[in-house]
């Protein structure tokens, strides 16, 4: 046998907290013989034996039990990662460029950019004050970047093309020319 797979552990887990083959095989929907089997390939895997079959009941012994431990916090970190990918794929996560003049930065864009932090708390949203020639020069340049990467993120596709700016809608999510 390889390496084991993250069911493998998941399955372990799951026999020793509930005590019994069996019933570990209906909370994973999967056969009897199957959780068996792999907790067998664990054993075999490391020569060692995990658990004390007694009757019908299972317990860890000294081999096994820390693994129900190490399966939780590996199945935790899985979980983190799913999340983190499902925050990608909705785009609730990146970087947002806003650029602005004082005025409008100074009386307008506060409560905006309060409502975005927290229903968005995953955004990086960076703020540029400048006069109106060097924020549409900054976003000529932008555009004129994202037009030779020839790229369309995953939001245009699910969300369609994103509003006219001269030369920059087809700008890499996530990408920041200017860092």
């Amino acid at each position: 046998m390889g390496r084991p797979s993250l069911d493998h552990f998941q399955t372990f887990a799951h026999v020793i907290d509930l005590g019994s083959f069996s019933t570990a095989a209906q909370r994973l929907e999967i056969s009897q013989p199957g959780v068996s089997l792999q907790v067998r390939q664990l054993e075999r895997r490391h020569g060692i034996r995990l658990i004390e079959r007694v009757g019908r009941r299972v317990t860890a012994i000294a081999a096994g039990e820390e693994l129900p431990d190490y399966a939780r916090r590996i199945d935790g970190v899985v979980m983190d990662a799913l999340d983190a990918m499902t925050r990608h794929s909705k785009g609730t996560v990146g970087r947002v460029r806003l650029g602005t003049g004082a005025t409008a930065c100074i009386y307008f864009l506060p409560p905006i950019l309060r409502s975005l932090r927290s229903g968005f708390p995953g955004l990086d949203i960076v703020v540029t004050a400048g006069n109106t020639s060097a924020i549409l020069k900054s976003i000529l340049s932008l555009g004129k970047l994202c037009q030779s990467r020839n790229t369309v993120s995953s939001f245009e596709r699910a969300q369609g093309p994103r509003p006219f700016i001269p030369g920059a809608s087809q700008c890499e999510v996530g990408h920041d020319p200017f860092s």
